[in-house]
């Protein structure tokens, strides 16, 4: 096996770790927000069956949501 294959294997190796970093706390996020609390202190990993969509019910109901979002956006957007 050459020298040069071994670094691209190291190189991709790298990267499918640094995905996976990135990749798995939005996974686990975005199921998480489908779960009710029992479903989430029962297991965490699972998919949420079936879907919760209170959560968002109780977000979006709040008024101040819009102000936050607003808030959120200036701040990105300067720095």
């Amino acid at each position: 096996m050459s020298k040069r294959r071994i670094i691209k294997g190291i190189e991709y190796a790298v990267l499918v770790c640094g995905v996976l970093l990135i990749a798995m706390p939005l996974f686990l996020v975005l199921i998480t927000a489908f779960k009710s609390n029992l479903q989430i202190a029962d297991n965490w990993f699972s998919l949420p069956i079936p879907l919760y969509l209170d959560n968002f019910k109780t977000l979006f109901g709040k008024p101040e949501l819009g102000f936050a979002f607003g808030n959120s956006v200036i701040i990105a957007a300067v720095f």
